[in-house]
C-alpha cells in the first residue's frame, strides 16, 4: 500500500517523484529509480542532479562513469547543492579527465584514469564554497588544501582555522588536520603534547 500511495504521489510533485525515486534506492530497485532521478535532475533539480551524479560514481542503477558522474555533480553544485560542492572539490583534488574548455562548463574527453590531471585550484574553488555553506567534511577539505596545496594556495593560518571550524563540528578530518596542524608548528614537548 505505501509504495502505491508513494507511485500516486510522484505523479503530482517533483519531491514526491524524488521521494519515490530515493525508496525505489533503498528497495534495491536501482534502474527504475534511477529513471525517475534522472528526469528530474533534466528538469533542473539540484538534489536530484547530485544524486545522479552520485549514482554513476557509485554505478548505481547505470554503469560507472567518472565523466557522467563529475558533469551531473558540476550541474548540482552551480545549482548550490552543498553536497555536490564537496564532492566536486574531491574529484578535481584527486584528478578528473581532461577537459576541453572550462568555460563552456565540464567537458570531459577520457574515462582513464592515466588521463587525470589534479586541479588544486578548482577543488579549493569548490571545497571553499561548501565549507563556507557549512559542510563540516568540507572545511576539512578546504584546510587540508590550504595546509598541503600549492605554494600559490597555501596560507596555514587560514588551514588551521578551517580545521578548527570541521573540528568544532564533530568531524574526525577535522581533528586529524588540527592535530597535525599543531604538530606541524610544534617547537616544544608542550607542543607536541597537545
Amino acid at each position: 500500500m505505501k509504495r502505491v500511495l508513494s507511485r500516486v504521489g510522484a505523479r503530482f510533485s517533483q519531491r514526491a517523484r524524488l521521494a519515490h525515486a530515493l525508496a525505489l534506492l533503498a528497495e534495491g530497485e536501482a534502474v527504475e529509480g534511477f529513471g525517475h532521478l534522472s528526469i528530474l535532475a533534466g528538469a533542473g533539480m539540484p538534489e536530484a542532479q547530485f544524486r545522479v551524479g552520485r549514482a554513476y560514481l557509485d554505478g548505481t542503477g547505470v554503469p560507472p562513469s567518472l565523466v557522467e558522474g563529475a558533469r551531473w555533480m558540476r550541474r548540482a553544485a552551480e545549482a548550490g547543492w552543498v553536497e555536490a560542492r564537496l564532492v566536486l572539490g574531491t574529484l578535481y583534488l584527486f584528478g578528473l579527465p581532461h577537459e576541453a574548455g572550462a568555460a563552456q562548463g565540464l567537458r570531459l574527453t577520457a574515462e582513464t584514469p592515466g588521463d587525470s590531471t589534479p586541479d588544486p585550484t578548482a577543488a579549493a574553488h569548490w571545497a571553499r564554497l561548501a565549507a563556507e555553506a557549512g559542510s563540516p567534511d568540507a572545511q576539512a577539505l578546504y584546510g587540508y588544501i590550504l595546509a598541503n596545496g600549492p605554494d600559490e594556495l597555501r596560507d596555514v593560518a587560514a588551514a588551521e582555522d578551517w580545521f578548527a571550524r570541521a573540528a568544532a563540528a564533530g568531524c574526525a578530518q577535522g581533528h586529524l588536520g588540527l592535530g597535525l596542524a599543531w604538530l606541524r608548528a610544534a617547537t616544544d614537548e608542550a607542543g607536541r603534547a597537545r
